[in-house]
């Protein structure tokens, strides 16, 4: 769990496995620089985990995400073999081999370390709110945002459920935007009028918005969602999919949709491309019985999947495949799930690396 090198010349660093996120950033911002990885998990990750579950964090509009930072692994094999990083901030020799373990889960070995990619923190941030009155007008404007060359801090969009759920006193329907510009103090504040523009006719809610969801960022609104779990028979949980600018708003309906079955179901967007955006949804419920809560938890999953599936989406943005979408992963990867198959195979033939993985290896 050790930081074994930070290069300020070269903004890389050298990190074990067991390092934790929040602490090695800490550690970076203190001489001026950033991994620009935040997922909101950040207090309880390791370089590993992230690594390991090819995670996002909040600024990835910016800095991308773990597999943009990663620009070598150490690892050990089933077999007992070393791999260790290879030179060059990029390398036309063969493929980039180490990025067969950037979302394997620890199916293909054990990751020792990391080289990452280091950014200088930004000279100024300029973050504001806005309020649209429909989801289609704020999600034309982060498709708008991203396809001008802007690369945003932070990009957040909160469907009208979400945005009530957050405490924010907007008119009934309203959606929130939450969006930060950072650089140079003049490129910021330049992109920062830009997005305005862009924001249209969206009400200007002014810093605040912005200043409270930094300050608190790593919250996961923990407190509300504990009293959701209370009673008994109660469930909770999250699905992030993504999808394209041109089928996010059905997508988000059909979603919603599904996940309603227990009362609570809340989405916002964010990790945005050109090319479209994460939709990431909270839902949850109770009953009396365990088992009809059992029944309407997989009936949320079921009808989420499905239509990802139907729709184009991929099943899982950030969080990776675990075991609870285990049965939708070869529908997804279709032919690709040959190509997995043998890899961990030729790679672990003893299985005995995370054999489920992936939907599993066999």
């Amino acid at each position: 769990d050790r930081v074994l090198e930070i290069d300020e010349t070269n903004l890389l660093c050298r990190v074990e496995s067991g390092v934790n996120g929040l602490a090695l950033e800490k550690q970076l911002n203190e001489l001026g620089l950033t991994l620009g990885h935040y997922p909101s998990s950040l207090p309880g990750t390791t370089i590993g985990g992230l690594i390991s579950t090819r995670s996002a964090g909040q600024e990835s509009s910016r800095y991308g995400s773990i597999e943009d930072m990663v620009q070598g692994l150490a690892v050990v094999l089933p077999d007992g073999t070393f791999a260790t990083p290879r030179p060059g901030p990029r390398s036309a020799v063969g493929p980039a081999l180490h990025q067969l373990w950037l979302g394997a889960e620890g199916a293909l070995g054990v990751i020792l370390g990391a080289d990452l990619r280091l950014h200088r923190l930004p000279a100024e941030v300029v973050g504001r709110g806005y309020a649209f009155k429909g989801l289609g007008e704020g999600l034309e404007a982060m498709r708008s945002i991203m396809q001008s060359g802007i690369r945003p801090l932070v990009l957040r969009l909160y469907d009208a459920e979400d945005t009530a759920f957050g405490g924010h006193d907007l008119a009934p329907g309203n959606c929130l935007m939450v969006v930060a510009a950072a650089g140079l103090n003049e490129v910021a504040k330049a992109e920062a009028a830009a997005i305005k523009r862009f924001a249209g006719s969206a009400k200007d809610l002014g810093e605040e918005p912005w200043q409270s969801w930094r300050q608190h960022r790593f919250d996961l609104s923990a407190e509300r969602m504990k009293a959701l779990l209370q009673p008994t028979g109660s469930y909770l949980d999250t699905i992030e999919v993504a999808a394209r600018w041109s089928v996010l708003s059905d997508l988000h309906a059909r979603v919603k949709s599904a996940i309603a079955v227990g009362g609570l179901a809340l989405c916002h967007f964010s990790h945005a491309y050109e090319q479209g955006c994460c939709a990431y949804f909270t839902f949850g419920g109770s009953a009396e019985r365990e088992e009809d809560a059992r029944a309407a938890y997989n009936r949320a999953w079921e009808g989420a999947m499905t239509a990802a599936l139907e729709m184009g989406a991929t099943i899982s943005h950030h969080h990776g495949t675990g075991q609870v979408r285990a049965r939708w992963v070869a529908d997804e990867m279709g032919g690709w799930m040959h190509v997995w198959r043998a890899l961990k195979e030729g790679i672990d033939p003893s299985a005995i690396m995370n054999p489920r993985a992936m939907g599993g290896s066999r």
